[in-house]
C-alpha cells in the first residue's frame, strides 16, 4: 500500500529520521534523569527532584 499524504519518499525520510533522533534524545534525557532522581534522594535535592519528576511526567505523555 502506498502512502499518500503529501509528501514526498525523500521528504518522508527526512522527517522519519529527524523524528527518530528526537526519540533518542527524549530516551536519552529520561534515562540520566532516572539515573539522577535515584542518586540524589535527599532532603537538600527536594525542589530540584520535583523539577525533574515533573520533566518526566511531561515526557511520559
Amino acid at each position: 500500500m502506498k502512502t499518500n499524504i503529501g509528501i514526498n519518499e525523500a521528504g518522508r525520510k527526512a522527517v522519519s529520521d529527524e523524528l527518530a533522533k528526537l526519540l533518542a534524545d527524549e530516551f536519552i534525557l529520561y534515562t540520566k534523569q532516572e539515573t539522577h532522581i535515584g542518586i540524589s534522594r535527599v532532603p537538600t535535592f527536594t525542589p530540584f527532584t520535583y523539577f525533574l519528576n515533573c520533566n518526566i511526567s511531561s515526557l511520559m505523555r
